[in-house]
């Protein structure tokens, strides 16, 4: 596995089902994705989401701008 990125994705079975949440947070990628997708800015998600760094964010948003995957780190319990 290559680590050069940084990994803002994490699925842990403990952590809201295994559902894919930004790391360190609760905050699902999905509602991520979906609230750039409906146009807010990146600087809007933050105030609405304040645990999640607007420099993850940007990251985000930035890699779904030039169609990139996000990677994500898969825990298995």
């Amino acid at each position: 596995m290559y680590m050069s990125e940084e990994v803002f994705v994490v699925s842990d079975p403990e952590i809201c089902h295994g559902k894919p949440v930004v790391r360190g947070t609760r905050v699902p990628v999905s509602v991520i994705i979906g609230m750039l997708k409906k146009g807010y800015t990146p600087r809007e998600i933050h105030e609405e989401y304040p645990s999640v760094s607007l420099h993850i964010i940007e990251a985000i948003y930035e890699k779904l701008k030039r169609g990139e995957k996000l990677l994500a780190e898969v825990k298995v319990s």
